[in-house]
Formats: structure tokens, sequence, C-alpha cells
């Protein structure tokens, strides 16, 4: 039996989903684009991002930059969940991650200048937590599972 609560809200249901509906065909059929905004000029401090997509991925990146010349590159292989978190303050400090498996974290704050760092982080529930000050370079690579790295390097 059709009450009046009922049919009150079949009626918002159907506004709610009409709305997202026009919202989602505004974003997917848009000519406008993101990339011709002046916020996303290249610049020193920009970050390069290869867009892919995965419905299941659980991959997240952030990264901070303090300075100049400092670049950061990151590859996460896969769709399962991989953390990092990157932290750059100084000029030309370079740190280039590659994550392949599932459950992998880096944690790694560049202070200074000239640190360089490599991880490969490639298996599964590996952590890497990583200090470095100034003028350092460190290669890493975690092959296997459930390894976990805390260095912290100084001058």
């Amino acid at each position: 039996m059709l009450t009046k609560e009922k049919t009150c809200y079949l009626a918002k249901a159907h506004i709610y989903r009409r709305a997202l509906s026009v919202l989602a065909a505004f974003f997917l059929y848009s000519p406008l684009s993101l990339a011709d905004t002046p916020d996303l000029v290249e610049s020193p401090l920009s970050l390069s991002i290869s867009p892919s997509l995965s419905v299941h991925a659980q991959l997240q990146a952030t990264i901070k930059q303090n300075g100049t010349l400092n670049k950061a590159t990151i590859n996460q292989i896969g769709d399962d969940i991989n953390l990092v978190s990157l932290v750059q303050l100084g000029s030309n400090n370079l740190a280039d991650i590659t994550q392949a498996g599932a459950n992998n974290s880096v944690n790694l704050v560049q202070y200074g200048d000239n640190n360089f760092t490599s991880i490969v982080q490639q298996g599964d529930a590996n952590i890497v937590n990583l200090t470095q000050l100034g003028e350092q370079s460190l290669l890493i690579h975690q092959l296997g599972s459930d390894m976990v790295l805390n260095i912290s390097v100084t001058k």
C-alpha cells in the first residue's frame, strides 16, 4: 500500500537520482578542461602524475614540497593498498619511489639540499620510514614481504 510518506520518500529519491545524473553528465561531457586553468601551469615545484584508474585501487600518495628544484616520482603498480607520504624541505632534492604489491608504506622526509632517494618495494606489507638531512644518497630495495626499515641519516 502506498502511503503519503512513502510517496514523498520516493519523490525525493527520484529528485536526488536525477540531480546526481545531471552532475555526472556535466563533469563527464563538459567542454571545460582543468588543464586550461592557470593553477596547473608547469613549474619547478610541480608534480607530474600519469593518470591511471582502477576501480578497486587503494593507492595514496601525499607530497609536500617547500624549496626549489625538488622532484618526486611515485609509481604505484597494481590495485592494492599502497601508501606514500613524502616531504621535501630545501632545494634540489630527488625522490623516486616504486611500489608493487599490497599494503606497502613509505614515509620519507628530506631536509636540506641535494638529497637523493630511490625506494623500490616489491612484495607485500613492507615499510620504509626514512629521514635524510642534507646531501645524502640512499638506494633501498625491499624485495619480499613483511620487511620494516627505519633510517635517520644526517651529515
